[in-house]
């Protein structure tokens, strides 16, 4: 399988990163992870058509993670009307809101597009994944969530956006053996990283959702991780 990070910002673009979006391709089809940037643009350049997206998971409905959702719809509903796709959204006003802004912006909602509110526990399999949803904490009395994914029988964590504290990081990370994990760094500090993603029980981790910290002390400390740790970067590829 690929993970290809589509855009690796924090809240808000910066020059060569835009906002979050990272995309799983697996036996010809790809599951989009957050939708806040340029992710058709992105795909485009790099030459992925978007129509083997399958489903897309949404953390959290802020707008750098869902910005850009209609553009995917669009491509769907009215250039490959022939294939399905299926948006998961964690807010079923969020879903409402969703649909009703593809008709304002007048896209078709016709046979090939499709939705579901996440809850709680497993929300997708096919033949290729199956996807369960962590309940996190990053927008006090509302549903955010991290995803566990399992596929070609190897497991990731894609943590979304989490607390300052990062209280709320997947615990079945200290729990279970994993292949990777994909982690926002924004909204922790370096010794966030250090004592809770240091902790995990992984090979690899991917951090993404990146806020321009000074880039040196970081390193420096990700030389004390028990795994390979990458920073990633817009359009960036990784084979699992």
């Amino acid at each position: 399988m690929k993970i290809i990070t589509l855009g690796t910002s924090h809240g808000a673009c910066e020059k060569n990163r835009f906002c979050s979006g990272t995309l799983l391709i697996t036996n010809g089809a790809a599951y989009l992870f957050d939708c806040g940037g340029a992710v058709e643009g992105t795909m485009t350049n790099l030459d992925i058509p978007t129509h083997i997206i399958k489903a897309t998971f949404i953390s959290h409905m802020h707008e750098d993670h869902v910005g850009t959702l209609s553009s995917i719809a669009k491509k769907f509903a009215i250039y490959h009307n022939s294939f399905k796709t299926k948006f998961f959204l964690p807010e079923e006003n969020g879903v409402e809101g969703f649909k009703n802004w593809l008709k304002t912006i007048h896209i078709p909602l016709n046979d090939a597009l499709s939705f579901a509110t996440v809850l709680e526990g497993k929300v997708y399999e096919d033949e290729n994944i199956s996807v369960c949803a962590i309940p996190t904490m990053h927008i006090a009395g509302v549903p955010t969530f991290a995803y566990e994914v399992e596929c070609e029988g190897k497991k990731i964590i894609y943590t979304g956006d989490l607390t300052n504290d990062f209280i709320d990081f997947p615990k079945v990370a200290f729990e279970e053996n994993f292949d990777l994990i994909i982690s926002e760094f924004t909204h922790c500090s370096i010794e966030t990283m250090l004592n809770v993603v240091g902790q995990s029980k992984t090979k690899k981790v991917i951090f993404t959702h990146i806020y321009p910290h000074d880039e040196a002390p970081v390193l420096e400390a990700t030389k004390k991780m028990p795994f390979d740790v990458t920073f990633a970067k817009d359009g960036q590829e990784f084979n699992i």
